[in-house]
């Protein structure tokens, strides 16, 4: 499935257990990282909980209490206590990241799952905003530490440069137009156009660089622009709704 949205759908679906475990498949949890989690869920109002991410590219700890703005500005080394970051309407908004979470199903039902119609980035925060809007305590978990090694894909290549932008701008200008019951779209275009100024500024700088041939840099820029713009379209919509069943316990045996 190209949208990682609707994967985790799919996969909360597939999932036996009440608490559903997220990782990316460039990503290695230590042995005890279920057992670290687990406690977090004690509290029956916590809805997710989650860790700290080691980057193995940049050899160390870079993503701990992640925080994002309602438009989509993120912070992942945000100070804490997390608390500043919850309550319905939090803006910014504490959320975990996507290969270091756990989510009851509960929950994930309640908010109608994740948001299909984010393609590549942003599904960990739009969920975590909602758990969150919801009234669903959301726990951070810094001994949680998953490793990541951040492996090609569509966006970026394999020395960790963006070479597609467009997934991430599209899936903000989702985020920032559904993330709010009543959403600024005034705010949301020029957050956009801020953006895409930073991103052919980065564009101008790889093509100076050597890194991307003249071609490349005008492939870049117009797939930046139609991310935005097909973002803004897709985010005026209604956000789609996911009917996350209850667990078919006869399929797997659930962590215990």
């Amino acid at each position: 499935v190209a949208a990682i949205g609707a994967s985790r759908n799919i996969a909360v679906a597939s999932a036996a257990g009440d608490l559903v475990a997220f990782i990316d498949d460039d990503a290695i949890p230590p042995p005890n990282w279920l057992e670290t989690l687990l406690p977090a869920f004690d509290d029956p109002l916590v809805g997710a909980a989650g860790g700290a991410v080691f980057d193995v590219p940049l050899g160390r700890v870079d993503w701990q209490l992640c925080t994002c703005t309602r438009l989509g500005a993120g912070n992942t080394d945000s100070p804490g206590p997390i608390n500043r970051y919850l309550g319905a309407g939090a803006d910014p908004v504490a959320y975990l990241a996507g290969c270091n979470m756990m989510i009851r199903r509960s929950a994930l039902q309640q908010v109608d799952g994740f948001n299909p119609l984010l393609t590549g980035a942003y599904d960990d925060v739009d969920i975590c905003c909602r758990l969150n809007d919801a009234g669903w305590g959301i726990a951070y978990v810094p001994a949680a530490v998953v490793r990541h090694d951040r492996a090609p894909n569509l966006t970026r290549d394999d020395q960790q440069t963006i070479r597609d932008p467009y997934r991430i701008l599209a899936s903000r200008a989702i985020f920032a137009m559904q993330s709010t019951v009543a959403p600024d779209e005034t705010a949301v275009v020029a957050m956009l156009a801020e953006s895409l100024r930073e991103w052919t500024v980065f564009a101008d700088q790889q093509l100076a660089a050597g890194h991307l041939t003249p071609v490349e840099h005008q492939r870049f820029v117009e797939q930046a622009d139609a991310g935005a713009r097909d973002g803004l379209a897709a985010g005026r919509g209604p956000r789609l709704v996911t009917v996350i069943p209850d667990p078919p316990r006869h399929l797997f045996r659930p962590y215990r």
